[in-house]
């Protein structure tokens, strides 16, 4: 089992169990209308997204079903194996484990008691069962073939019948498109640091007169730290007349605890005591040197914005799976869109940012392919994902949803310009003969007289 991406289940189960209330409604409708290919496309759809969010959130066992689902779902949608019975039963088992799935996840197990492999496996035998042609009839095709048969029986072994079937083309009017998109880029630059406006000097003027005073008495004291204090101090007035340190906000605050220690000290010295041994001078000697070393720039970490163009090449898709798809959502006012996002360099997370862009258009639409899919990002970290997917909104929508991701440099996005064609393909397939029923033989026995 991959790693589960907890942030995400919530999204999933909640979609997942609205796609299979949607599958059942659609298989209790399918087993009184077989016919009706638009609820074979609805449940095509249901398993189609429910393998997507599976996939992100890593649910492997789910993502492998809905796949092989979708598998035999295709064939049907597109007249090569019948809706029959049989059919519709393997259906129903598929939803019962997703169903059971659903809830082991809900109640946080992530592995299934369910026999997932059993169950590809029947998928893949029916569907291989159908395309080789060895599906037993219905009683209505046996009755007209036998009815064929007697009528012109002697032709059906020498001739192959001819059957045209519609197919639905997708074709992109332009191959590429290039997209102007506003790409973030972070620099760390050097800027001058700012000087304090409060007047400094006459705190400047307090500290030498301090100086000169207490340093005779260190002297007399033979206090060697509190001498390194004061000589630490008057290094640092002298710079600063001399410029040759600016008076930042920290080096102005280091000369305001400059006065109050030489404020502390006084006391100290009317009580006869030594200053090194009452205070830690070491902690502001070291704030003294440090403001003697003050710089006059900084480095910050700006952001700014620069225009690039970004290619976007439909062709890497190819469609025809999901033509009738296409078809029937652009006749009811979508429109088919081609993404293309990038993580910063810096980005540590690449997976998981990326991850968040297939959330969002999962919100806004229906996400046809990608390159790499959710599960090759899981598995394989890139800094850019394309995506291909249908949505009813309009681009301006869809662009305020996708910002202000954090860590993605850009996010470019389309509208594909398609052509949708329906045109008839004939196919051949072979009439199948019956054998000849050849009567039990008879047994023959011979006896010979003693004089033959």
């Amino acid at each position: 089992m991959a790693d589960i991406m907890e942030e995400y289940l919530d999204v999933f189960i909640e979609e997942a169990e609205e796609h299979i209330q949607t599958i059942n409604e659609c298989l209790l409708e399918l087993e009184k209308n077989p016919d009706n290919l638009d609820l074979i496309n609805q449940i095509f759809r249901s398993a189609h997204t429910i393998k997507g969010g599976a996939r992100t959130v890593g649910l492997t066992h789910v993502s492998e079903l809905t796949h092989h689902m979708e598998d035999i779902l295709d064939y049907i949608r597109n007249g090569k194996i019948p809706v029959t019975s049989e059919i519709i039963d393997l259906l129903f088992k598929c939803l019962d484990a997703l169903e059971t799935m659903l809830e082991e996840v809900k109640s946080g197990n992530y592995e299934t008691e369910v026999d997932v492999n059993s169950l590809i496996e029947e998928i893949k035998r029916l569907k291989n069962k159908y395309l080789e042609g060895k599906e037993e009839p219905s009683p209505k095709k046996e009755e007209k073939k036998e009815e064929k048969k007697e009528v012109k029986k002697e032709e059906e072994k020498k001739e192959e019948s001819k059957a045209k079937i519609k197919k639905i083309v997708i074709k992109y009017k332009q191959p590429k498109t290039t997209v102007k998109v506003k790409k973030i880029i972070k620099e760390v630059v050097e800027v001058p640091k700012v000087e304090v406006e409060e007047d400094f000097e006459e705190s400047i003027k307090s500290i030498k007169n301090s100086l000169e005073i207490f340093q005779k008495i260190a002297d007399i004291l033979g206090d060697e730290k509190f001498k390194t204090f004061l000589d630490e101090i008057k290094l640092l007035i002298e710079k600063i007349e001399k410029e040759e340190v600016i008076v930042t906000k920290s080096v102005y605050d280091t000369l305001e605890e400059i006065i109050e220690t030489l404020e502390k000290i006084a006391k100290i010295l009317e009580e006869n005591k030594k200053p090194s041994e009452e205070i830690n001078l070491d902690e502001i000697i070291e704030k003294i040197k440090k403001a003697q070393e003050e710089e006059e720039t900084e480095t910050k970490e700006i952001t700014k914005e620069e225009e690039i163009e970004v290619e976007l090449n439909h062709e890497q898709f190819d469609l025809s799976e999901f033509a009738q798809l296409i078809k029937e959502k652009i006749e009811s006012g979508y429109k088919l869109y081609h993404l293309k996002a990038k993580v910063e360099e810096s980005c540590e997370l690449k997976a998981a940012r990326l991850a968040v862009v297939f959330a969002r258009v999962r919100n806004i639409g229906e996400i046809l392919l990608s390159k790499p899919t959710e599960g090759e990002l899981k598995e394989k970290p890139t800094d850019e994902i394309e995506i291909i997917f249908l949505s009813n909104k309009d681009l301006e929508e869809i662009k305020k949803t996708l910002e202000g991701l954090p860590e993605i440099e850009y996010v470019a996005i389309a509208p594909v310009e398609i052509e949708i064609e329906e045109i008839e393909e004939e196919i051949e397939e072979e009439v199948i003969e019956e054998e000849e029923t050849v009567p039990d033989a008879y047994k023959v026995v011979v006896y010979l007289d003693d004089e033959c």
